[in-house]
């Protein structure tokens, strides 16, 4: 790990992912895998099962305080039955197209543990619960208590990720090329209907706890990727958009779709070897032009998101208004010793945090004083707990492809107004979602 002048806080080993790497200036730097590689690295490779230490363990040590720099320019769910293994395709000498169908999930059939547990109602701005996916099983995690609960154990061959609410006692999660939701307090887990085909390939879902729906961003046999919007109580499709085209290329640029907290606007990042941002509203009409660039996220209840664009160059860091249409630069980052990834809104919307993978570290900025402030130590992948608390997971530098450390299996949060930490028993913040 690198010298930071601080004590360190994660130690324990864990194992190796891969997750995206930013583009730099160069058309030929794309991001080392593909969103179909991203998606099944969670079923190949796994996160440590345990944080360090036992649950009576004191909080971590404190660490060297951030360095701040001036920036730069519903209703219940329809269950369906499984579906059946895809046929195998026909043999012969004429090179056949490259098959994206998935092989797994029909094998693949996940068994819920009962754990007695319902998150329970929001009482203020912090957050209630925590699910997340750790050596491919999906997990909640309880703030209050400071304990985990095992929902769904993965299997010798089968790894869940993209666990996501439906409501205060389920929970969708994705299964190769399936949704399925589990019970969190019975355990009980079935197939959740939805308007995506039999060979479609899921990539990512998001939930409208609001309105009761479900986007996927899927692709097809042809290699189309499709934002698909169906009802969460009938299946029934609401809209289906293609998005992008799914290329053989080395690399791609990193997919995702979110709702807006009200559930009423859609913001997709799409595109493979170039990426662009969609937003759309309820009946799937385009209500701000296509945008290239992508990792999007919505900015807490708002309607503003943040991106990086590539309309100019690579790394600039963009605020964009839907309503008005307005851009804003946020901060241009400097693609030679940074890049930055995922950026994750705090609930007010008046900061966010980001993943600094050149140099495996969070930073997080403040629209008001408008200055990227980095935190010293080894941490990636941060999640807001309330609008003053982050939390992240420890890393630690490894001999890998990209980025260039993985998880520890500690996870620690941060006031940034005290500067005090606290040791929190779970193992990852990684492709979490966070109820408030």
């Amino acid at each position: 790990m690198r010298d930071t002048g601080s004590e360190h806080v994660w130690s324990k080993t864990g194992s190796r992912i891969r997750l995206p790497r930013a583009r730099r200036v160069s058309l030929k730097t794309l991001l080392v895998a593909t969103p179909l590689l991203a998606a099944t690295a969670f079923a190949m490779v796994g996160f440590v099962a345990a944080p360090a230490g036992s649950p009576k363990s004191p909080p971590p040590p404190a660490v060297a305080g951030p360095t701040t720099t001036a920036t730069p320019q519903g209703s219940e769910a329809v269950l369906a039955e499984r579906p059946s293994p895809p046929p195998s395709p026909v043999e012969s000498g004429v090179e056949q197209p490259m098959d994206w169908t998935p092989q797994l999930s029909y094998i693949c059939k996940p068994a819920g543990v009962a754990s007695h547990y319902v998150v329970p109602p929001p009482s203020s701005s912090a957050a209630t619960a925590i699910t997340y996916s750790g050596q491919g099983a999906i997990t909640v995690f309880d703030p209050a208590t400071n304990t985990s609960h095992v929902v769904v154990p993965a299997g010798r061959q089968c790894s869940y990720v993209h666990p996501r609410f439906v409501d205060r006692r389920t929970l969708a999660f994705l299964n190769d090329y399936s949704i399925e939701i589990v019970d969190i307090a019975s355990g009980r887990v079935r197939i959740l209907t939805t308007a995506l085909g039999k060979t479609d390939w899921a990539m990512d879902f998001a939930i409208d706890r609001v309105n009761g729906r479900i986007s996927v961003l899927a692709f097809d046999p042809k290699g189309n990727e499709n934002i698909i919007v169906s009802s969460l109580s009938t299946g029934r499709t609401l809209f289906r958009k293609k998005v992008g085209v799914l290329c053989a290329c080395d690399g791609g640029a990193p997919t995702g779709v979110e709702w807006s907290k009200d559930g009423t606007m859609l913001l997709v990042s799409a595109g493979i070897a170039d990426g662009n941002v969609y937003v759309f509203d309820q009946t799937g009409r385009t209500v701000f032009p296509k945008a290239p660039g992508w990792d999007a996220h919505w900015l807490g209840a708002t309607h503003s998101f943040i991106f990086n664009s590539t309309a100019k160059s690579f790394g600039e860091w963009t605020r964009v208004n839907v309503a008005t249409g307005k851009r804003t630069l946020v901060f241009k980052a400097d693609v030679n010793s940074t890049s930055y990834v995922q950026p994750a809104s705090s609930p007010d919307g008046s900061r966010f945090a980001i993943t600094d993978q050149e140099n495996g570290r969070v930073a997080w900025f403040d629209f008001q004083t408008r200055k990227l402030t980095s935190i010293d130590g080894d941490h990636a992948y941060p999640i807001w707990l309330d609008n003053d608390r982050l939390a992240f997971s420890g890393v630690k530098t490894c001999n890998c492809e990209y980025p260039a450390f993985s998880p520890t299996g500690a996870v620690g949060a941060l006031s940034l107004g005290t500067r005090s930490w606290t040791r929190m028993h779970m193992t990852q913040t990684i492709d979490a979602d966070v109820l408030f």
